[in-house]
């Protein structure tokens, strides 16, 4: 009943709602007490109202008339208005400040869709989304009271977020950097191209595929920025119900029945000290330790030292994230992924037809780019459309000495071609066919005639997204794709 009080703006009956839940929350908390009975008869009393009051407030909400109706509409767009006003006023010290008209220009087409919503009577969406405009204008101008030129572009709600999210891949690029090691060595390029990834989805504004991506280069950097050292065995972990991290493991002695000391230093990623210890071995060179957890989420460094000897490992204070993406991020998230994998696929697959028509497909990759960028959804879905018909007309490979054609028909993908053969005998060909992602979805196996010609119908599933038939005939690679509609 509260929250449809508060969807209908109803003022009266939330009071008494509130008043009520009260009641009920006292009388709980004097369940598991000793009162007396001055004090039982009273909130009897009070539960007796509450429970007359129910049947009631819930009538009136259920008589949700026409009245009501305007009265709700009329806070709706007076709350709008108000927002208006704000931004308006705010031009008058803020408007050459980077990016503000474009603020608050994007900020007034917004609430122009929530009288939309209104003249459409869908009033809880334009509820909604005036709230969340109202929050955004309050993060946007104290983002621009904290540090007017902070951003190039400017602020809004977007790029605090892609603020944030490159401070956190800034951290994880330092932490490469400042830990660097001949063991990480072979790992780097791997994780240049998880970085770029995450850069890509961050400028795109793809937020959610951003949070796996950082996620991800976590999990890679505690797997392989440890340094590690024959000498040293160790591992660490944190125990939850102490609060602790604990450390144990064993190094190799030299000599035995002498304890020796060992030093431990934990850093953050900047390379800043976090905390310091000593402790000593056993006498066979075992040990074991705890001390207090780092409390702040990233990534800690554990620096060990046995004499001469250094080890390290990686450990992650993860970060709560309860965030709950909106249809509109999600959607974009849709289609920034899609992009992303599109653009891998054109990479292994374009050959020489892609570095011919590099400015073509430089050009669209930019549209798509800034069209995510902006949230213009529609663009970047039209755009990625356009992306899949250049493929199919640009990148296919063929040759005088083979040719292969990749149908979809219906449900059947019609496989057809010609091979150059200077005997006429038959020969054992084989097609292999790759997704979008780049797994192999499947080898067809078939025969050519005497004269080199073959057709081969295919009949399985295929998942939506463009797909690339390869041919492979003695030296020579020739390839078509061919698109299964979403």
């Amino acid at each position: 009943m509260k929250a449809k009080a508060e969807l209908q703006a109803d003022h009266k009956n939330l009071f008494v709602i509130n008043n009520a839940l009260k009641i009920i929350n006292t009388a709980e908390q004097m369940e598991s007490g000793n009162p007396s009975i001055t004090k039982i008869d009273r909130i009897e009393v009070l539960l007796t109202w509450a429970s007359s009051m129910a049947p009631v407030i819930q009538e009136e909400l259920n008589a949700y008339n026409k009245d009501a109706y305007k009265i709700r509409a009329s806070d709706i767009l007076q709350r709008a208005k108000s927002i208006e006003n704000l931004s308006d006023l705010s031009l008058r010290k803020n408007r050459f400040l980077p990016g503000y008209t474009d603020f608050t220009d994007s900020l007034k087409i917004e609430l122009d869709q929530v009288r939309d919503l209104v003249i459409k009577k869908d009033l809880d969406a334009a509820d909604n989304k005036v709230r969340q405009l109202f929050i955004e204008w309050q993060k946007v101008s104290d983002a621009y009271v904290d540090d007017p030129y902070g951003s190039d572009v400017g602020y809004s709600s977007d790029e605090l977020k892609r603020i944030e999210y490159r401070k956190k891949l800034d951290e994880l690029s330092s932490a490469v950097s400042n830990f660097y090691n001949a063991d990480f060595a072979s790992h780097s390029n791997d994780f240049v191209a998880l970085a770029e990834l995450a850069s890509d989805y961050i400028d795109q504004g793809n937020f959610k595929g951003a949070d796996l991506q950082l996620k991800e280069i976590n999990d890679f950097l505690r797997n392989n920025l440890a340094q590690s050292n024959s000498k040293i065995i160790f591992n660490s972990n944190y125990d939850l119900e102490s609060g602790y991290w604990v450390l144990q493991g064993y190094v190799d002695k030299p000599i035995m029945d002498r304890r020796e000391q060992l030093y431990v230093t934990v850093y953050s990623t900047a390379g800043d000290k976090h905390s310091q210890l000593q402790f000593f071995d056993t006498k066979h060179g075992e040990f074991f330790t705890q001390w207090e957890a780092p409390a702040d989420p990233g990534l800690y460094v554990i620096m060990l030292q046995y004499q001469e000897q250094k080890a390290s490992q990686i450990v992650s204070v993860t970060e709560r994230n309860d965030h709950q993406y909106t249809t509109s991020e999600l959607g974009r998230s849709s289609i920034s992924e899609q992009f992303e994998e599109l653009k891998n696929f054109i990479e292994e697959y374009g050959s020489t037809n892609l570095q011919q028509n590099s400015v073509r497909f430089d050009r669209i990759f930019t549209d798509i780019s800034n069209a995510l960028a902006e949230n213009d959804l529609e663009q970047a879905d039209n755009k990625l459309s356009e992306l899949e018909r250049y493929i199919e007309r640009y990148l296919p490979v063929r040759s005088r000495l083979a040719v292969v054609e990749a149908v979809y028909d219906g449900d059947n993908l019609v496989i057809s071609g010609a091979v150059q053969k200077t005997l006429s005998f038959r020969e054992d060909l084989y097609i292999d066919i790759f997704d979008q992602r780049g797994n192999h979805i499947d080898e067809i196996a078939l025969k050519d005639s005497s004269s080199g010609k073959f057709n081969e119908v295919y009949s399985k599933p295929f998942e939506p997204g463009m797909h690339v038939a390869q041919l492979q005939y003695h030296d020579l690679t020739v390839s078509d794709f061919f698109h299964i509609p979403r």
